[in-house]
């Protein structure tokens, strides 16, 4: 006879006919649930082209916190009543299907297990999971048109029988540090794109300019010369130059020799002088609103022209500063639009103004570089930490640090052993402990005269930016994972950014292909999300598992049961005196499996929750 773990997981037993689930019904904790509980709803139906699925574990994330407290404000649901449609958070989730649609019975059936790539788009619009579309935090729920034939296919990934559900579940978090080390440094202006040359005054970069020879071979054509010796690099000829203020010989040496490739109407357009409040003329009248692709800054002679361009980048665009000698003054950089919006800062000194896009134009972390983390003690530290010690190429040298907590300390006994097994050198620091003087001395030693050549953001505060990009080694790359409002300025040494040839980037959630990847890595042992968990919950213990996160209790990450109504929130070492023959099966006393999983639905699932 099948015990009731057995029988869960072939999905083998009746459906109740209510199911419990977390509805945010406002902004705040108070809007969360009923009194604090979640609400008692009856199992949905599903038509023929629909798939019933089930909750079986839910990684709860600081991006919850964020939903929830903002409520109908928030982005992702912005101007939505919730109180008359509710949200159910919950977008890093494991799923097995407990129906399945008349139509769709030859591509899937009972008992099949799938994790959800968050980021859907439906007809060009964003309906992310746990957001817009009802998440993981109810113990049942419906799979429909929107998931399984969305823009970019079936937004379901499916997971192997060996897989935990925990170990499903944070697949996700691990897929969106993934997508920070992958974003797009394009080796040439945007082919096809929308490129604006900006100069400082009337003569910028007119002593700079210079024709290229012709190839042989080549075909009888001169190609335009951007202040340097070489050409566009091959496929990136933009649709459209936008050029002001780069003054006459400039202007009229594009207009005479640019030559586009065959099919591609390349257009030059002079606009002559400009007084900020044309920013927003231009950025409509040239780019119908869209936003350039390429913004080039020569000299400019109010930095704050950094700062007012950059509103005209397109989602992933590049601004490019060239100062053509040193320059006091700062600039602003939208780090919110770096993390959200993908768009990237760079900085070089002339005459070449094509010199940064022919660098290394990799996000990865450099290999037997150092590497910052900076804001390490939460669970995304960990995960950081953690890729960058088994990447085949890891950094030598790996800093982390936090301001305070003592999370930071429970990750120097996890990574210790790691690290020396890699032979690479780690060190962890708290600056509470040290004192703010004492703590960036000690920073400018662990730098080696030198700086970093990775520094990770992993806390949401500008002014830590800001402080610690003069720690950048020359090519560095300040990695921006920490989400903050778009808007959010950091002010930066403009003469740091150009004369380090330093650059900014960040991104925001993951795609399908991130999450393959991950997946694929933890069939095969490559990686291990299981060493994330850092406590267990039941559903009806939610909220004080929320309150963990937002407080930063742990150093990984809290996983909820969904099919378990009563646990307690518990941390991982709690479990030896609560449940001990769970605790038995931690990996090597301390980590999640899937030992410790199945014997902790062998002991809480309910029989009358799984037999009907």
């Amino acid at each position: 006879m099948e015990d009731i773990l057995e029988q869960y997981q072939a999905s083998s037993y009746p459906l109740p006919d209510r199911l419990l689930a977390w509805l945010l019904f406002g902004a705040g904790l108070d809007s969360f649930g009923r009194d604090g509980r979640p609400v008692t709803l009856p199992l949905p139906s599903y038509g023929p082209d629909e798939l019933l699925v089930r909750s079986d574990a839910v990684g709860l994330c600081y991006s919850d916190i964020k939903l929830i407290t903002q409520g109908n404000t928030h982005p992702r649901i912005q101007g939505r009543d919730l109180a008359v449609d509710p949200v159910i958070p919950g977008h890093e989730v494991s799923l097995t299907v407990v129906g399945v649609g008349e139509n769709l019975r030859g591509s899937f059936k009972v008992g099949d297990r799938f994790i959800v790539q968050a980021d859907i788009y439906y007809k060009g619009v964003n309906l992310a999971y746990g957001y817009a579309l009802r998440g993981g935090l109810a113990q049942y729920g419906v799979v429909g048109e929107k998931i399984l034939h969305g823009d970019e296919g079936c937004y379901l990934l499916p997971i192997h029988s060996h897989i935990g559900y925990a170990e499903a579940a944070l697949t996700e978090p691990w897929a969106c540090v993934e997508a920070s080390y992958s974003v797009s440094l394009r080796s040439g202006l945007k082919a096809g794109g929308l490129t604006w040359i900006l100069g400082g005054g009337n003569q910028a970069g007119s002593q700079m300019v210079k024709e290229s020879p012709m190839r042989r071979g080549a075909p009888r054509r001169m190609k335009i010369v951007l202040f340097s010796r070489e050409d566009l690099p091959e496929g990136s000829w933009p649709k459209k130059i936008v050029l002001t203020n780069v003054g006459a010989p400039v202007a009229n040496f594009w207009k005479r020799h640019i030559q586009s490739p065959q099919g591609w109407e390349t257009q030059i357009i002079e606009t002559g002088g400009l007084e900020r409040n044309q920013f927003e003329k231009i950025f409509v009248q040239e780019t119908e609103g869209r936003g350039f692709d390429d913004i080039i800054l020569l000299d400019p002679h109010d930095l704050q022209i950094v700062e007012e361009a950059a509103r005209s980048l397109a989602r992933h665009g590049i601004l490019n500063l060239i100062l053509s000698k040193p320059r006091h003054g700062k600039v602003g950089i939208d780090v919110g639009r770096v993390h959200y919006d993908g768009i990237i800062y760079r900085g070089s000194v002339g005459p070449d103004i094509l010199a940064c896009y022919k660098e290394e134009q990799t996000s990865e972390l450099k290999g037997k570089g150092t590497v910052w983390f900076v804001g390490a003690g939460g669970p995304m530290g960990q995960i950081q930490i953690q890729r960058a010690l088994q990447l085949e190429k890891s950094p030598r040298k790996i800093v982390a640090t936090n301001f305070r907590s003592p999370r930071l300390k429970s990750l120097e006994g996890r990574f210790k052993k790691m690290a020396r097994e890699r032979g690479v050198e780690i060190v962890f620091l708290t600056q509470q402990d040290m004192g703010e003087e004492q703590f960036y001395q000690r920073m400018e030693e662990e730098a080696e005269g030198r700086g970093f050549d990775d520094i990770v953001i992993l806390c949401s505060v500008p002014q830590v930016m800001e402080r610690t990009t003069s720690y950048l080694a020359k090519g560095g790359t300040m990695n921006i994972f920490a989400g903050v409002p778009k808007g959010t300025l950091a002010y930066i040494d403009a003469d740091l950014l150009c004369s380090r040839r330093i650059k900014f980037v960040g991104s925001s959630g993951s795609l399908i292909t991130h999450l393959e990847g991950v997946l694929r890595k933890t069939e095969k042992g490559t990686i291990s999300p299981n060493s994330s968990v850092a406590a267990i919950a039941g559903m009806d213990s939610v909220i004080d598992g929320l309150k963990a996160v937002k407080e930063g209790r742990f150093p990984g990450k809290v996983v909820v049961f969904p099919q378990i109504k009563e646990l307690e929130l518990t941390p991982l070492p709690e479990l030896k005196e609560k449940l001990p023959r769970v605790y038995e099966k931690l990996e090597e006393g301390q980590m999640w499996s899937r030992e410790a999983e199945e014997e902790l639905l062998r002991q809480k699932l309910h029989p009358s929750e799984v037999k009907g």
